[in-house]
């Protein structure tokens, strides 16, 4: 990728717990959804982002690594998503 793309904006990965709030489906599943906060790092300290924006897109990886899961997702947006996203941020800074 950084063959294709350059060296990316963004190399992140989690820092602090923000919040954690566990939920059971009506089926019986429990998960917990979290809210970290981010921290710069480097490609051997295991990511969970990394970012290349480029003139009208944006390539974004995601790749979660926990004791028992690895999830892993490439994104590719075209145009400003990122409006809806930081109209987000606004709304949970609020709180």
């Amino acid at each position: 990728m950084v063959t294709e793309y350059g060296t990316p904006d963004e190399i992140t990965k989690k820092d602090h717990i923000v919040t954690e709030k566990p939920s059971k489906s009506p089926n019986g599943i429990t998960s917990t959804e979290s809210t970290y906060t981010l921290k710069d790092c480097t490609f051997e300290e295991k990511p969970l982002y990394i970012i290349w924006k480029k003139e009208g897109y944006k390539v974004k990886i995601l790749n979660d690594q926990e004791e028992r899961i690895t999830f892993k997702s490439i994104l590719i947006t075209i145009g400003d998503v990122d409006y809806y996203n930081n109209k987000r941020r606004e709304e949970l800074s609020k709180n």
